[in-house]
């Protein structure tokens, strides 16, 4: 791909990113340049294999999902792709080493998604591992540039903070998720003591993620240090109306 060509297609990654979520676009900004290019290919690419399994109105879901994952990872071998956010996409990839195991758990959970429609605690774990955790973990990959030890180091961080946002999201979207998608993916809460410990162990992620920003690498800390109060936000808008109770269990 020229370079001509590859700019246009970080314009269109990155008009993926401002149309689907106002919050990260804003936290975005404050990523350094260098970080900030390669994410947006990132977040368009998944964000496409996500509008895929909730939006369009297509038979065999999972074969098309499939598909995608094997036109994207054979065009490693290739080094291009026709599709130019695939190109751009495999392009990033190698640049910053990412392993492969990585966007697996996620398309693991976009699977899940097609196949369930109701989870228990341990399968979503499993799904907050592959759609949140480590696409956490692909993005301290990029920030860590190549560097191995910044990337061990903060990996915990971002595990936590990472998890944690999943989880009010989940909270804050239920009715959608619920009404629209026909999903219910904190069915394994029936009571106001099991939401509260639920609350509960978002605070202690976003605690021991907060500990760490100081270590991130530079160039991300003040965007994952503005996302995590959004999202704290969030927490205490659900708290004060406990969200959960009055749509889901009463």
């Amino acid at each position: 791909m020229n370079e001509e060509i590859r700019q246009l297609t970080l314009v269109f990654c990155k008009s993926i990113l401002k149309h689907y979520t106002k919050s990260y676009f804003l936290s975005f900004k404050l990523f350094s340049r260098e970080i900030r290019n390669p994410l947006y290919v990132i977040y368009a690419y998944l964000r496409i294999v996500d509008e895929i399994v909730d939006s369009f109105e297509i038979q065999d879901k999972e074969n098309i999902v499939n598909n995608l994952y094997e036109a994207t990872f054979n065009s490693l071998d290739k080094n291009y792709n026709i599709n130019l956010i695939i190109d751009l996409f495999q392009h990033v990839i190698k640049k910053y080493k990412i392993e492969k195991e990585l966007f697996d758990s996620f398309f693991k959970s976009m699977l899940m998604d097609i196949h369930q429609n109701q989870f228990t605690k341990e399968e979503l774990n499993k799904y907050i591992d592959g759609v949140a955790i480590c696409v956490g973990k692909i993005c301290l990959k990029i920030a860590s540039n190549n560097n191995d030890d910044m990337y061990e180091t903060n990996v915990g961080t971002i595990s936590n903070i990472a998890g944690a946002f999943q989880k009010i999201s989940l909270i804050r979207d239920i009715k959608y998720d619920k009404q629209i998608l026909h999903r219910n993916y904190l069915k394994f809460i029936t009571n106001d003591t099991e939401f509260s410990i639920f609350i509960r162990e978002i605070k202690m992620e976003i605690r021991n993620g907060i500990k760490g920003i100081i270590s991130l690498p530079k160039g991300c800390r003040l965007s994952i240090l503005l996302a995590t109060g959004i999202y704290e936000v969030y927490l205490s808008i659900i708290i004060c109306k406990k969200k959960l109770k009055l749509y889901h269990y009463e």
